[in-house]
């Protein structure tokens, strides 16, 4: 478990790099990409650190590796999957309420050059949220262009990530068993909507930071000898949750509280302990008094003890949400508890890790029916991990009985298995009614905003109903969107388009559309539509435009044979075609590349048909790719379920094997 003495010096000499690049009062891009690549490596000596200390409590693997890593690699491709299908279908560009707060001013000044590095850790609302900055910083300076649904497409990776981690190091402290079972109640978690608000939200990878800092952080708490290397890498760890939101308090809280457990079974570990349990508790006292108080939260705070208790109740028994239900959903963690007390003798790894997920689960309820009240989708993915360690509690106290049947019936279990797979689907197209409501209000959103952004006219944001602009104030949100830099960086669906004045041409005018066809209020639309026009050619060229990004996006109507549509760059190489050939009877958003340098946009009509097209907005390349890829989602859900299927397929068939050699 001792780590070399040279990776220490090497964690050491860069945190002190660090420290004097902070030096630095104004950063650019350069210096949050340097204090980033920093941040990694010392995530990388915590996630190394947890990985071993997982091996060696596993053990040997007995069997074939192909069955654990498909099943591993089924379970992230079909949460990814799911996330990626989920924003492809509900997702919007238009950033939404505290976005507006802290994303577009931090992007200014780092346009700029003029970040103020102590921003990074500056408080938002109750939270020091560095590592969702740094990540949010990094993707706009790679990106270049703000776009909220390039946000929510690594935030879907890095929640898969940590859920198929979270099973993973599960499976192994069980002794490499029951990773079907694992495999199919954390693809439960992450496929079903239930924190649909998490996915859809660009500003929410907070919620996936300290929950993946947490889970290293409590194996390192708890599995190594305090105040060894590996020890502090889990005080670092803990550390670098609390720095993701303020619920990573509760990580050394909860390991502390699993210490003092231990010391009161064996009193022989108070010599050992008692000062690690000091440093715990103590860490956690400084970091809640850095915790910055919120006046406006007053008023939706517990009024009472009785209102705390209710609340809490309704946290703690999720996914029923009904406090009846809460002791007997937390009974196998209790248990456990209770068998160590009975035993006299502390537990093993994975029954400490189990209770001190449960007690950090319950930390949080604690902390949001307090502070926050009702039950929001935004913290179900808090209260499933108390799901997952009563779950996985629940394998380990039936495991003799559950192993037994096993044995004697392999075959049903898997079949069992697989229906629970295949249901998994199933219901993950129940999607909660708000989901709908939120698509239609964030559709109105991006209306009255692009709107405004074209035609400054400050009605459409001004004395709006609640929700139909994307932040509660329009006199903050005017003044963001007039700073010329935040102008240059909106997401497409908001970006003033590339305005197409005419060179020459003749039958294209300004809402030239069928009167059935809906006009989008939000965009500058030409159609060669003419309700007497008989078979006349319609042509358009626009003036020598250029774009910023390396991709337009464009609104598409009409079409079909005789009809065309091109940017063609004035260097002389190829035009680039836009797909124009179906005829169609709506709107079909399309996006093709850009022509380096100037380029003119050439669209015409033979008389046979009629073509409308919206100017176009301008695309950076990772909102392409991201915009392509989510389409993909339900591909990569079927994907992720067939190689889940055969991954317990194969399982199952070692364990017959095992069976008929003895």
């Amino acid at each position: 478990m001792q780590k070399p003495a040279r990776s220490r010096a090497i964690l050491v000499l860069l945190l002190c790099a660090a420290v004097c690049g902070c030096a630095r009062m104004e950063w650019s891009g350069l210096e949050v990409a340097l204090l980033s690549l920093d941040c990694l490596i010392v995530i990388g000596f915590i996630l190394c650190a947890a990985n071993r200390l997982t091996l060696d409590a596993a053990g040997p693997l007995k069997g074939g590796r192909l069955g654990p890593f498909l099943c591993l690699a089924g379970l992230f491709t079909l949460i990814l999957g799911a996330k990626l299908h989920l924003i492809s279908a509900f997702g919007s560009d238009v950033p939404f309420w505290d976005q507006w707060n802290a994303e577009a001013p931090s992007y200014s000044q780092l346009l700029k050059g003029v970040l103020d590095p102590s921003s990074l850790v500056a408080p938002h609302n109750e939270h020091r949220l560095l590592f969702m900055r740094l990540l949010l910083f990094n993707l706009f300076d790679l990106n270049g262009q703000w776009d909220p649904l390039l946000e929510m497409a690594v935030d879907a990776v890095i929640h898969a990530l940590i859920l198929t981690c979270l099973c993973m190091v599960l499976w192994r402290l069980a002794g490499r068993k029951h990773l079907a079972e694992f495999c199919i109640a954390l693809a439960f978690i992450g496929v079903r909507p239930f924190a649909w608000e998490n996915t859809l939200e660009g500003w929410q990878s907070q919620l996936y930071f300290v929950l993946g800092f947490s889970i290293p952080a409590m194996l390192l708490l708890l599995g190594p000898r305090p105040f060894s290397f590996y020890w502090f890498l889990g005080v670092a760890a803990s550390a670098c949750a609390y720095f993701s939101q303020v619920g990573g308090l509760f990580v050394p809280a909860a390991a502390a509280c699993l210490l003092l457990f231990g010391c009161l079974t064996e009193p022989r570990r108070w010599k050992g302990f008692i000062a690690a349990f000091i440093v715990l508790i103590s860490l956690c006292a400084l970091e809640y008094a850095w915790v910055p108080h919120v006046d406006y939260h007053e008023a939706i705070r517990a009024r009472s003890f009785l209102d705390f208790f209710w609340k809490f109740g309704t946290f703690v028994s999720w996914p029923l949400q009904n406090w009846l239900f809460g002791p007997i959903l937390w009974l196998p963690v209790m248990i456990l508890a209770w068998r160590q007390i009975s035993s006299r003798k502390v537990s093993g790894l994975f029954e400490q890790f189990l209770m001190a997920l449960g007690i950090w689960t319950l930390f949080q309820a604690a902390a949001f029916a307090y502070a926050r009240g009702n039950m929001a989708s935004r913290y179900e993915d808090f209260m499933a991990m108390g799901s997952a360690a009563n779950f996985a509690a629940l394998l380990l106290l039936l495991r003799p009985l559950y192993e037994g049947v096993r044995r004697r019936a392999p075959i049903v279990l898997g079949t069992v298995a697989m229906v629970a797979c295949v249901s998994l689907a199933a219901f993950y197209w129940d999607l909660p009614p708000d989901i709908l409501n939120y698509y239609k209000l964030r559709g109105i959103e991006e209306k009255n905003t692009a709107r405004y952004v074209i035609t400054g006219d400050t009605s459409f944001l001004v004395d709006r109903p609640h929700l139909h602009i994307p932040h509660p104030n329009a006199q903050w949100l005017m003044a963001v969107l007039d700073d010329p830099l935040v102008r240059q960086i909106l997401p497409a669906s908001l970006r003033a388009p590339i305005f197409l004045n005419p060179a020459e041409g003749y039958g294209f005018a300004i809402l030239s559309i069928p009167p059935e066809l809906p006009t989008p209020p939000h965009r500058v639309v030409l159609g060669s539509w003419r309700a007497d026009r008989g078979k006349a050619r319609a042509v358009f060229v626009s003036l020598p435009v250029s774009s910023r990004f390396p991709w337009l996006v464009f609104d598409i109507a009409g079409g079909g044979p005789g009809t065309s549509m091109e940017p063609t760059p004035a260097s002389g190489k190829p035009a680039v075609p836009v797909p124009v050939g179906e005829k169609n009877g709506g709107w079909r958003r399309v996006m093709v590349p850009a022509p380096e340098g100037s380029f003119t946009v050439r669209a015409e009509d033979d008389g046979e048909s009629w073509l409308a097209f919206t100017w176009p907005r301008e695309l950076a390349a990772g909102g392409y790719l991201v915009r392509r890829f989510p389409a993909c989602g339900a591909v990569l859900m079927i994907e992720g379920l067939a190689g889940l299927l055969v991954g317990i397929a194969m399982s199952i068939n070692e364990d017959l094997e095992r069976k008929f050699d003895v």
